[in-house]
């Protein structure tokens, strides 16, 4: 429907899954400064199994059984009004939009055990 409004459209889509919708976050740390920032050795919960404090644990892709997926679609397309550049607006309008869906259970879902790493 979109592309009937704005032929010249592009569309973008991802997709990240996490084992639970608490996950879908930073990896929880200590923050033992007070600074709201993890610096090196301050411990954290290593959700994603792979040693490292991630911004964003999520792996790309549907994940498996009853893991939590954020799907995320962008459109951009050349603005419908030439008046944007009146006002020093791009020439092109991007929208995204995300949403979370949790995967049937039809099999056993495989997880990454949470494991608390001080380095």
């Amino acid at each position: 429907m979109v592309k009937k409004i704005a032929p010249g459209a592009t569309f973008t889509s991802t997709r990240k899954s996490y084992d639970s919708f608490s996950e879908v976050a930073p990896e929880p740390f200590t923050d033992t400064n007070g600074n709201g920032v993890r610096d090196p050795g301050e411990c954290f919960t290593d959700e994603n199994g792979n040693g490292t404090w991630d911004q964003d644990p999520g792996a790309a892709g549907q994940g498996g059984a009853s893991a939590v997926t954020v799907y995320t679609m962008t459109a951009t397309y050349p603005r419908l009004f030439p008046v944007a550049g009146l006002f020093g607006w791009p020439t092109t309008q991007t929208v995204s939009a995300t949403t979370l869906l949790k995967n049937q259970p039809y099999a056993t879902q495989t997880t990454t055990a949470n494991v608390t790493v001080c380095t």
